[in-house]
Order: structure tokens, then sequence, then C-alpha cells
């Protein structure tokens, strides 16, 4: 098993607080992609469901991994969060197999690099408010 140290949102009614909290990882998973996973649903305005479960993150809502447990594809869409967020920068060199990456009406927002999305298969971004 991993144990990847990171904070999460307790919600509206504790006025977003952060508390810590411990992710366990599955044994077969990889520390950092874990660790991106976990970066990238804390950025979201709402934490996808089934996502930091403590299962492995090959079974989370929207991911899809490769027989070596490496996340090919994310796909996450209708959050409907109450405020904008932004990608954690460099999000996507963090997963070095992902070849489709959907966040679809995910309250997403800022700016984009230029090479953002740099060779993936697909790219999916509609109904956020990129800039």
């Amino acid at each position: 098993m991993l144990f990847v140290p990171f904070f999460f949102l307790l919600g509206e009614a504790f006025g977003f607080v952060w508390a810590p909290k411990t992710l366990v990882c599955g044994g077969e998973d990889i520390y950092g992609e874990c660790e991106a996973l976990v970066d990238l649903g804390l950025s979201l305005s709402k934490i996808p469901s089934g996502w930091l479960s403590g299962e492995s993150y090959c079974r989370w809502t929207g991911i899809i991994c490769n027989d070596a447990f490496k996340v090919t594809d994310i796909s996450v869409s209708h959050l409907d969060g109450k405020y904008t967020s932004e990608l954690p920068l460099g999000i996507l060199s963090r997963f070095s197999n992902l070849e489709s990456l959907a966040l679809v009406n995910c309250s997403l927002g800022g700016l984009l690099p230029a090479d953002f999305g740099k060779g993936l298969k697909e790219l999916y971004l509609n109904e956020n408010e990129f800039t």
C-alpha cells in the first residue's frame, strides 16, 4: 500500500477549511500518478465521485489504466462547482502514458499553456472558462 499525504476540502459548512488526510492507494498503484490524480482532484471545484476513496486509482470513476497501472484516460464531467478553479501547472506531464483527457463542464478557468495537451490523442475541455 502507498500512503500519499494530502489536504482535502471539508466543504462549505466549514467555510472551505483544509484538513489533513492520508490517501491509501492500492499496492499496485504508482506513487507519482496517484499523487498527480490527488492534485488534479483537489484542483477541481468538486472532487469527482469515487475519487480519493482509498481504492486503487484505476477503479476511480473516469480513470482508465493500462496493464502496468499507468493512467491512460481521465474523463471527468459536469461537476457544476460554485467557483472556478485552475489546473495545477504541469499536471499532464506527470502522467507518462496519458492519451485522452476530458474535463467537460468542470468549472475550470484561467490560462492554458501553449503546449497544454501536447502528446494527447484526445483533449476535451468544453464548457469551461479558459482564457
